[in-house]
């Protein structure tokens, strides 16, 4: 499983290309259809920041939680920085699911 966290998600969106925004999400382990990708990268171009509407555009679903919160393939999503697992938003995408909490605010992406 990799995990993007907030530096790196910083470091993709200043990526100047896609072949540079693609090297920095695999060297981190993250591993992203390129379609997916690609649909990522220009929503982080278009908005400077993605916005949720850009987010929803391409993602499989979302999840506010209130509780412990685990997907069809009972994963549970845990906030790197605070380890809390209740009151997270995760955004489902085919290959991958972009997570914020809403207790400490850290954003991270994982597989």
């Amino acid at each position: 499983m990799a995990i993007l966290n907030q530096e790196v998600i910083s470091e993709a969106k200043a990526a100047e290309t896609f072949e540079k925004f693609m090297a920095v999400i695999e060297t981190n382990g993250l591993k992203i259809p390129e379609d997916e990708a690609k649909k990522l990268y220009d929503a982080f171009k278009a908005d400077g920041e993605i916005s949720d509407d850009s987010l929803d555009s391409v993602a499989g679903g979302v999840s506010d939680t209130a509780s412990s919160f685990e997907n069809s393939a009972n994963k549970t999503f845990v906030c790197p920085k605070c380890h809390k697992s209740t009151n997270l938003r995760v955004k489902h995408y085919q290959s991958y699911h972009d997570c914020t909490c809403k207790d400490c605010n850290y954003r991270w992406i994982e597989n």
